[in-house]
């Protein structure tokens, strides 16, 4: 791990801990027999009703939680609650 550590600066290699982390609990609680369920930019745009523009600025600034394969995001229920929560006490901007 610490090899491609060097090849990554800090804070590209914090982003893919994160994600890898968020992965994990997807996983562990499919394992758990919850559901999940996963979203794409078009759902996330209509369940927050804000436009493309919009949402990509929420994740450009890190208020948004997603996960990215390729050139795709992703976005789970917890990422929503995260979102909210985090948002909840602030003034989004939009």
């Amino acid at each position: 791990m610490k090899e491609y550590h060097k090849r990554l600066n800090d804070k590209d290699y914090e982003k893919l801990m994160e994600s890898i982390d968020r992965v994990t609990k997807s996983i562990r609680k499919m394992n758990e027999g919850e559901e999940l369920n996963i979203y794409i930019n078009d759902d996330m745009c209509k369940k927050l009703g804000v436009s493309e523009t919009l949402l990509s600025r929420y994740r450009n600034e890190r208020q948004l939680p997603y996960s990215k394969v390729g050139d795709k995001y992703f976005y789970t229920d917890e990422d929503i609650d995260s979102f909210i929560e985090n948002t909840s006490s602030k003034r989004l901007i939009i």
